[in-house]
This record gives C-alpha cells, sequence and structure tokens, in this order.
C-alpha cells in the first residue's frame, strides 16, 4: 500500500471508526471518475468474504477498490455481518451488503419464510431493527440493496413470483412496497450511515412491460443509486454473449428510470471459455463503454471475481465458471491496463 493510501486510511479511521453515526453520510459519486469495486471471491453465502480475499484481487488487479460487494442470506437470521464490515472498512472501502430475504438456496418459487408479505405484516420488524442498530452503532458508512436483480426469475423474491391479487402486473407494487418498509424501519432506527441502492439485473427475464427495472423502482426518496448486474455466459459451454449486443439497452432503461441518481454496474463479469469466445475482449468492451462521454453517469464498477463449479442436484460438479480476472494471461492484461487508467478512482467520496 502506498503513503498517500495509508495517511487517507488513518484519516479515514479516525473520523468514523467506532462511532455511531449522528449527522448523514452518504456515497457519493465522484465528480469526476468512476469508483473501482469488486465482489472479491465471496464464496459460497456471501458471508466469507473477509480482507485477504480482497487484498488478493487488489495484489492481481494493481488497483485498490473503493466498495467492496457481498452478499448477506438470511439462512441462519437477520444478523448484521459486523466482522465482514469491519474488515472491509479496514482496508479503506465500503462494505455494499445485499440484503439477501431467503432461508435456503430454493429457487424459482416464494421462500416459505422471508416472503414479501411477511415482511410487510412486520413478521420480521424486530430482528431488521436490531440489524439497523448494529449498523449504526458500528459507524462504519456502507451501502446495502435488498433483495437484487428482482426482474429476474431465479431467486425466491423475483417479481414473477411476488404479486397482489393474482395480477402479475402488480409484481411491482409488491417489491416497492417492501423495499420502502426496509428503508423506513432503518430510518426509525436512526441508521444515518446507509446509502441505499437499487439493483435489478440488466436484462429482465420477460420482456413485457410489467417486468421492466423501472416497475421495481421504490423511488428517489428511498434510494441513492441505481445499479445493474451484467454479465456474459457464466459456464463453459454456453451460449457466447456478447455485452456489445446489450450495453446501450441496458443504459437506457437505467436512465429512465430517473434521471436524479448516479448510476453503476455492481455486478459484471464473464467466464473464461476459448471455444466459444473471447473474455479479454469482453472485458475491454465493458471498459470502453463505461469510460464513453455516452455513459457518463455510470460512476461505480464492480467485477465478480470469482472460479466456482457448479453442481446438479444430486451435488455432482458438472460445470465450471472461470470468471476470475487472472483466468488467461490476456485476461489480467486488459484488466490491469484498464483499471489502472486515472479515470478510475479508489477513495470513497463521502457526504458529512
Amino acid at each position: 500500500m502506498k503513503l498517500s493510501s495509508l495517511f487517507f486510511l488513518g484519516i479515514f479511521v479516525c473520523l468514523f471508526s467506532g462511532k455511531a453515526v449522528s449527522q448523514e453520510i452518504k456515497l457519493l459519486p465522484p465528480s469526476n471518475g468512476i469508483y473501482h469495486g469488486t465482489m472479491a471471491g465471496w464464496g459460497i453465502n456471501g458471508d466469507s468474504i473477509n480482507a485477504d480475499r480482497v487484498k488478493n484481487f487488489v495484489r492481481t488487479s494493481g488497483k485498490e477498490v473503493a466498495v467492496v460487494y457481498f452478499g448477506q442470506n438470511w439462512f441462519d437470521g437477520i444478523k448484521f455481518p459486523s466482522l465482514q464490515a469491519q474488515q472491509i472498512y479496514s482496508l479503506g472501502a465500503i462494505p455494499f451488503i445485499s440484503l439477501l430475504p431467503r432461508s435456503s438456496y430454493r429457487q424459482y418459487k416464494i421462500d416459505s419464510i422471508f416472503s414479501f408479505e411477511r415482511i410487510l405484516d412486520g413478521d420480521f420488524d424486530k430482528e431488521l431493527t436490531q440489524w439497523a442498530l448494529d449498523a449504526k452503532n458500528s459507524g462504519i458508512p456502507m451501502m446495502l440493496d435488498f433483495a437484487p436483480e428482482m426482474n429476474g426469475n431465479w431467486f425466491p423474491w423475483s417479481g414473477v413470483y411476488n404479486f397482489y391479487d393474482g395480477n402479475i402486473k402488480t409484481a411491482g407494487k409488491m417489491y416497492r412496497d417492501t423495499y420502502r418498509h426496509i428503508v423506513e424501519i432503518f430510518r426509525k432506527a436512526g441508521a444515518k450511515n446507509i446509502t441505499w441502492a437499487f439493483h435489478p439485473n440488466g436484462g429482465s427475464f420477460n420482456s413485457a412491460e410489467w417486468n421492466n427495472m423501472k416497475k421495481y423502482y421504490p423511488g428517489d426518496e428511498y434510494v441513492d443509486w441505481i445499479g445493474v448486474s451484467i454479465y456474459g455466459s457464466q459456464r463453459i459451454g454456453d451460449r457466447w454473449l456478447e455485452i456489445i449486443d446489450t450495453f446501450d439497452d441496458i443504459y437506457d432503461n437505467m436512465a429512465k428510470i430517473t434521471e436524479k441518481k448516479p448510476l453503476a454496474l455492481f455486478e459484471f463479469g464473464v467466464t473464461e471459455d476459448k471455444a466459444k469466445g473471447d473474455k479479454s475482449q469482453w472485458i475491454e468492451d465493458v471498459f470502453n463503454f463505461v469510460t464513453s462521454s455516452k455513459y457518463g453517469r455510470i460512476k461505480l464498477i464492480s467485477y465478480w471475481n470469482q472460479n466456482f463449479p457448479i453442481y446438479d442436484s444430486r451435488g455432482k460438479i458438472i460445470n465450471y465458471s472461470l470468471m476470475q480476472i487472472d483466468t488467461s494471461p490476456e485476461v489480467l492484461y486488459v484488466y490491469r491496463e484498464n483499471i489502472n487508467k486515472n479515470i478510475f478512482i479508489s477513495k470513497p467520496v463521502l457526504s458529512r
């Protein structure tokens, strides 16, 4: 770590560490540049993220990070991930925690425990209030999103499974109401150190108007940042998906939600699969897009840096995803050359 970074980190920690926040602190978009973030190999359930994983990513990429994104599944209850947040913050980065309301990895149906109905009925208000109080008392500025990629069909909170009165066109209202309920709980608890993010998938599994990402937007008064997940092919052997075929539409859909909020790629990545496509070119194309003035509202990017096996229903490995930035010399060169340009910054800008 450079001496300038150590000096910054010392100031950063002294200002905020260990003190409950009494005034609102938000992660602001940089006036010039784009934040460098990462999902630094967050493991099977997200809770395995730690300082060493982040340090390894920083060494590999050659660039420090401003934001570290990871998931907090509710498998064992709704609990603030204090250790992970503290470790990330100790490195001078902002923890970005995704609240994942599910009790297991079951997909394609509503979770029987953490359904939107039960959340809205207040069944988990006590646990959520404690989460908010623990976050507040940590004194750590952080970003949160809730139930991301809701316009897909792979999570139990997906819009296709959650609607009022049997009417699929009300899926967005169910999500909006639940998101607002969560934010209001945090506000009531006095957690002023939260930057709220709205996180749909870049592409909707169903292109009908009711499933457009804008239909799920809780409103400017509840959201500080808007960002999407954009992936190419994620498994070896899958049909290759070029980012250049979809980026314009995805950006336009984000930008049309509101003119007031900064935009981001909260998740992006692609597998190594030389038989199907060129991973280094795919990543190069993303960098070309986000650094173009045409897409100037993009203020944060976060690469999912993880290789992982893919299992069948019996627990047998049937495939792999090779998404790390060092899966080949070509890929690593492209990532390092781009991310180390001056436009990408590693120091969070906070409101005070």
